[in-house]
């Protein structure tokens, strides 16, 4: 909390999931919105990160 305070504007608005150590910034003089992740909602979504982090890992590796 201390490191949030000195590092984040007053009233500036945080979005995140919705981890629980995030919720703590709830009340301290910060906007703090979230989403819940649902993986059936988007498995598309993870795909496609997946197929980023290998191509670059591949990149990396000198394939």
């Amino acid at each position: 909390m201390d490191f949030a305070k000195k590092r984040i504007q007053p009233g500036s608005i945080i979005s995140s999931d919705a981890y629980h150590s995030y919720r703590a910034l709830d009340g301290a003089g910060f906007n703090h919105e979230y989403q819940v992740y649902d993986a059936k909602e988007s498995p598309d979504h993870l795909h496609w990160l997946h197929t980023v982090l290998s191509n670059a890992k591949a990149f990396v590796g000198g394939t």
